[in-house]
């Protein structure tokens, strides 16, 4: 019923609008140097004698985190094709922006696949609009995959053979969260304040699912807001009566930046620790909120103050490109791509509209067999079937608290 309601919704909204592998790519390019802005295309083919290796990319790109998702894409593959490509053949990606909007994303695929003929698709960013092309995905038989939507229903109740996701689904990081909360923090009464959207959604029913069946805990209080919302101080007052011992929140960067500023407004007690997700990991948070955010303890994939060889090679070289700090949506394009042309290097495929169709299910049934690839965020591990166990590559993540001079120190990790 779950699925029949997804695919009806798609339809409204449409007509509204390795093989086991592991480590980086053996042929392409690990951090290091630049390389100009280029495009596969007809002097390409002439150059290298074969046609370039079509791939879509739709994403929300009017925002900081799509812009730098965008910028680690195109830097990846202009120094990827300056090297020759993947076995001769340059990539060629083209690019949607959805504007994190469903009906825009839905179009943007169904071009992608129409229109564009590609073999695969990196997208969508956002978890409503990834709900929105996921049974398309086994329509149209096109691989599909997402670095950064993280809602957990996306694939426990909607997975299919075509759609992977290499980014955290928010209930592995929940359980994550509520772990060090309760066991390492000793919480016993915890606030929680979240985005009615599909994002702080899931994160708060996650949570408290954790709580619940983990702890036989229930939240002290639970506040609401919606996207866009500037004004917080009724909610925030309700939880400083609630007189609580930290407070989580669930929702994007933009609305969090406000909130934590206004906590201290209202007299919430610097003292009370401040939780998140993977949203105060970026610097369109923490960068806005300033030194309200510091001391925020939060669950995410990636730190760029890692000083792990790889990471810090990837930040000496993409700082630049992005032109900020970096995070883990950058870090989550950059694995995503660096993965998706090892496959693409390793995979047998004819490369032309005939072939097409068993191109495409030839690099889903690579993907299906990645084991333990280590990359910048995590290991990812995927598997032959279409349920979430076998299409969420990633279900680990760490935790951090911002310090005062905006690095991350690690409270912990995963082993390994």
């Amino acid at each position: 019923m779950k699925k029949l309601f997804a695919f009806l919704l798609t339809i409204v909204l449409f007509t509204a609008s390795l093989s086991g592998c592991s480590g980086g790519p053996a042929e392409a390019p690990s951090p290091s140097g630049t390389a100009p802005a280029t495009s596969a295309g007809d002097a390409d083919v002439a150059q290298t004698g074969s046609e370039p290796y079509k791939i879509g990319v739709f994403l929300r790109f009017n925002d900081e985190a799509g812009t730098r998702m965008r910028a680690v894409l195109e830097h990846y593959l202009e120094s990827l094709n300056s090297q020759g490509g993947v076995n001769g053949h340059l990539i060629d990606a083209v690019y949607y922006d959805t504007e994190g909007d469903a009906a825009k994303t839905i179009d943007a695929f169904t071009r992608l696949v129409e229109e564009d003929k590609v073999l695969l698709a990196i997208g969508p960013t956002t978890s409503s609009c990834a709900l929105a092309v996921i049974d398309l995905c086994a329509e149209y038989e096109i691989p599909v995959i997402t670095p950064q939507a993280t809602n957990t229903s996306i694939t426990v109740d909607y997975g299919n053979e075509w759609f992977f996701r290499n980014s955290v689904a928010d209930i592995y990081h929940s359980y994550t969260l509520c772990d060090y909360i309760v066991k390492e923090m000793g919480c016993e009464k915890i606030a929680i304040m979240h985005e009615t959207g599909t994002l702080g959604l899931g994160q708060y029913e996650n949570f408290v699912a954790r709580m619940k069946d983990e702890y036989g805990m229930e939240p002290s209080i639970v506040q609401e807001w919606n996207e866009g919302d500037i004004d917080f101080k009724t909610q925030l007052l309700a939880v400083k009566n609630a007189d609580v011992d930290c407070i989580v929140f669930a929702g994007h960067e933009a609305e969090l930046a406000i909130i934590v500023s206004q906590r201290l407004d209202v007299g919430i007690s610097p003292d009370i620790p401040i939780c998140g997700f993977s949203s105060m990991s970026s610097s369109d948070f923490y960068g806005v909120a300033g030194e309200s955010a510091v001391g925020a303890i939060f669950s995410t994939t990636f730190s760029p103050t890692d000083t792990r060889e790889d990471i810090q090679a990837f930040v000496n070289e993409y700082s630049s490109v992005v032109n900020g700090t970096l995070d883990h949506n950058a870090a989550q394009a950059y694995d995503t791509i660096v993965l998706i042309t090892e496959i693409l290097g390793e995979v047998e495929l004819g490369n032309t509209p005939d072939t097409l169709a068993a191109d495409r299910t030839a690099i889903r049934d690579a993907l299906a067999n990645v084991s333990n690839w280590v990359g910048l965020t995590g290991v990812t591990t995927f598997g032959v079937s279409g349920d979430a166990d076998s299409r969420d590559g990633k279900k680990e993540s760490s935790i951090y608290r911002l310090e005062s001079d905006y690095t991350w120190s690690s409270l912990w990790a995963p082993e390994g």
